[in-house]
């Protein structure tokens, strides 16, 4: 399985896909034993053809399993939502009903900034109070439409699209709490070399940068 791990500024996050598996149980032992309190769970996907009701209680099975394990090691899962109609979650409310009978201990949602706007719209205030008691972190990346008719979206650098400064204002309000991790994706996904990669890391630098400035004026 695909496992990475990185440090968010206030806690230790680890990303996987996993199950209620022996060998889920296996990782996530060495995680708690690492002091890791929570990971990012894997995605969940939507099949266009099946029937749907069938599909949401496969998913809220698999979710309460998997948070059993969770609370049987002492480490919580964190579910991001994801823009689109293969994820389930996409919808915030999709999760949070499913959450709703599950402790926060063992579950919570990795609240996607850019993802929540544009699933919700002009209604992401809205779905962000809904979502903030269930948050067990923002993840931070920005994004905008290209184009006047179209529903294609383009990442783009910190600031420069629909997650502005209020809209951050507004998260780090509602989840005062929570860890932030600040995603670059505007570079694509595959290994970056040269020229490239130094514009990668300048890019980091300057929404780091950015990120850090919009955190200090909410702690005022």
């Amino acid at each position: 399985r695909h496992t990475r791990y990185w440090r968010d500024w206030s806690s230790d996050v680890c990303s996987s896909d996993l199950s209620a598996t022996s060998e889920s149980t296996d990782l996530l032992k060495v995680l708690a034993d690492n002091q890791i309190p929570q990971y990012r769970m894997g995605y969940y996907r939507w099949n266009q053809t099946d029937d749907w009701s069938r599909q949401r209680d496969n998913v809220q099975q698999q979710i309460e399993e998997l948070a059993d394990l969770n609370q049987k090691i002492g480490i919580r899962g964190l579910y991001q939502n994801h823009a689109g109609k293969r994820y389930y979650g996409a919808m915030v409310h999709e999760m949070l009903s499913i959450l709703s009978g599950i402790s926060p201990d063992q579950i919570n949602l990795a609240l996607d900034l850019r993802h929540l706007r544009v699933e919700a719209g002009l209604s992401w205030p809205t779905v962000l109070r809904l979502a903030a008691p269930r948050t067990g972190c923002l993840y931070i990346k920005d994004a905008r439409w290209q184009g006047t008719r179209t529903n294609q979206l383009e990442n783009v650098p910190l600031g420069k699209g629909f997650v502005d400064r209020d809209m951050f204002a507004a998260a780090r309000t509602a989840c005062p709490a929570v860890p932030v991790s600040l995603h670059v994706e505007y570079h694509g996904g595959k290994p970056l070399e040269g020229d490239a990669l130094t514009q990668a890391i300048g890019s980091y630098q300057n929404d780091t940068r950015l990120l850090r400035e919009w955190m200090s004026e909410t702690k005022k």
